[in-house]
């Protein structure tokens, strides 16, 4: 699953937890622990995402067109040790 999840976020398919718990037909209370641990690893980072639906960030954003851009909140990202444990380099 961690694999998995690591290519829906660098795809850009994962979107919400929501979305990527659908996606890999469990619930987003499964999701908590192996992001944890993706985190540890170093595999994904936590990036504030500006409230500004013009900012950079949001602009090069794979989940704009579904995001809620009046909110500012934090989008996981993979890393570049995470490409490469996918292989995606």
């Amino acid at each position: 699953m961690l694999r998995k999840m690591l290519e829906l976020i660098n795809s850009g398919q994962a979107g919400s937890l929501e979305e990527m718990a659908s996606k890999l037909k469990t619930d987003v209370s499964a999701l908590e622990g192996p992001l944890k641990l993706l985190l540890s690893k170093g595999y994904l980072k936590l990036e504030s995402r500006d409230s500004n639906a013009n900012s950079k960030k949001c602009l090069m954003c794979s989940s704009r067109q579904s995001c809620d851009k009046d909110v500012a909140a934090k989008a996981y990202v993979i890393t570049e040790k995470g490409k490469g444990y996918i292989g995606k380099e």
